[in-house]
């Protein structure tokens, strides 16, 4: 049986890309993203935003998953000085400048500055998650837009000055 060897090698390989991509994503979820640093500290509020992985920056992101290394592009298929370029635009955005604006309250600033001159800058960036991918009202709740909506689900801008502007976190997931 000539064909026996590359049945074998065939099989045993999907075994170990099954395994490998079965443990990690839906055994053991920590794999895939592995925070090191909020396990030590766990209710550390601002640890857990700059280092949090699902509700954080992620700044100490430890991975065993090839899934989540290859998430912009495999690695091996780019040139090294892309790779050094992609790493050093993450690391300035979201390690060095995110935290500023986030913590100096100059986002909501801004924000307001261009986006809603009319009204003022109210609420500090610190009450808005740093993460996030929902629009929030001016307390730091969950924005109800059926709040500013009439019965025809159109805008009512009285209603609107009477409950807040939109509000949005610094970056979304």
């Amino acid at each position: 049986m000539p064909g026996s060897v590359a049945s074998a090698t065939l099989c045993m390989s999907l075994l170990a890309h099954s395994f490998f991509f079965f443990l990690p994503g839906y055994l053991f979820q920590a794999l895939s993203m592995f925070s090191w640093i909020c396990w030590i500290a766990p209710n550390n509020v601002a640890l857990n935003q700059v280092c949090g992985v699902n509700s954080g920056l992620g700044m100490s992101v430890l991975t065993f998953d090839w899934t989540v290394i290859s998430w912009i592009g495999s690695p091996f298929m780019i040139p090294w000085w892309a790779e050094v370029h992609i790493f050093a635009v993450f690391v300035i955005f979201y390690w060095i400048l995110t935290p500023i604006l986030y913590y100096t309250n100059v986002s909501v600033f801004l924000f307001s500055l261009f986006c809603f001159p009319h009204a003022t800058p109210d609420l500090v960036s610190l009450t808005l998650p740093d993460v996030g991918s929902q629009p929030y009202d001016r307390f730091g709740h969950t924005y109800k837009v059926s709040r500013v909506l009439t019965a025809q689900d159109t805008f009512n801008l009285t209603a609107y000055e009477e409950y807040s502007p939109s509000t949005c976190p610094l970056h979304s997931r």
